[in-house]
């Protein structure tokens, strides 16, 4: 029997996968509850997001310095609209993040291999399991939200690279982008990995992708340079964090090739310039076996996406 379209829906809304989503949200929000059940933990960087929320719930004036303003601005509209304690509004902030975090990576997977539905949910039950551990979704801080954040933006722009006319996806990118950003200034890596993908993708780095990856640079570093900019000229300092301009940071490079050469090769052949080559190589092979790689379309942008910012980061 010949398959439908009503058949194909049957199968994309299965009970499997949803309920592998499903059990990565159990996960999810139980290991949230046993990480919050006594508080959230405060960390060396939770006042610069607190402090402001209390200040601007007394009416006064606050100029963030040390972090973007973002988290500072969620914290206190959930603590005014709700008349609760700014941690308690935290904690409501990250079970959002937490939520969203795993909901996108099971969204991402879900699209790219659809008939690989095992993979999304496996993806999101891992996500579930390990993030808590590694990020603490129990401390008051901007991580975990970054990584919602970063998350999305990634699968918006999977999603644009593989429609025709996704410029819907690209738009809705460069805003969670804009929010990252404005979120937290690591978020810089980001911005910059989604403006080198655009500027790429199509192999034609010279033409009208050279203006879309700049335009929509400027549109998401706009709201956290004009933040900057107020900082500027109310305090006379943009921000406290030390952010200068003086090329490629090479030892940060060295040190992150110097660790991927430790994961994959003997200890005496370890050294960035032996991972150096392992990259190089990675990328020739990449680009050697093109004409045999017959992928979908989904899972082609995935992987285009994800190449492209692991080597702009």
């Amino acid at each position: 029997m010949m398959d439908t379209p009503n058949s194909d829906r049957r199968r994309a809304f299965s009970p499997g996968p949803w309920a592998g989503l499903a059990a990565a949200l159990g996960v999810g929000l139980a290991s949230f509850f046993l990480s919050t059940r006594h508080g959230m933990g405060l960390g060396n960087d939770s006042w610069a997001f607190t402090l402001p929320a209390l200040a601007q719930l007394r009416g006064e004036s606050v100029v963030s310095l040390h972090h973007p303003p973002l988290l500072g601005w969620l914290i206190w509209g959930v603590s005014a609209a709700s008349g609760s304690d700014v941690v308690d509004a935290a904690r409501v902030i990250q079970l959002v993040a937490t939520v969203a975090l795993i909901t996108g990576v099971h969204w991402q997977l879900r699209w790219a291999l659809p008939q690989r539905p095992h993979a999304a949910a496996a993806a999101a039950l891992l996500t579930a399991l390990c993030f808590p551990i590694v990020e603490h979704e129990g401390n008051v801080g901007s991580d975990l939200l970054g990584a919602a954040f970063a998350v999305w933006a990634l699968g918006l722009l999977a999603r644009h690279l593989a429609a025709a006319a996704g410029w819907r996806w690209l738009g809705a990118c460069v805003v969670v982008a804009a929010l990252a950003l404005l979120n937290r200034f690591a978020a810089f890596g980001l911005v910059f990995s989604i403006s080198v993908v655009l500027w790429l993708h199509r192999g034609r780095p010279l033409g009208r992708d050279f203006a879309i990856a700049l335009g929509a640079g400027f549109v998401m570093v706009a709201p956290c340079a004009l933040f900057l900019a107020g900082n500027m000229a109310v305090t006379g300092h943009a921000t406290t964090r030390q952010i200068v301009w003086n090329g490629i940071p090479w030892d940060r490079i060295r040190q992150s090739l110097g660790e991927l050469s430790l994961w994959y090769l003997p200890n005496r052949l370890a050294g960035w310039p032996a991972a150096l080559g392992l990259v190089l190589a990675a990328a020739v092979a990449l680009w050697l076996s093109r004409e045999r790689w017959r992928a979908a379309p989904a899972t082609r942008a995935l992987l285009a996406t994800l190449a492209g910012f692991g080597l702009a980061n």
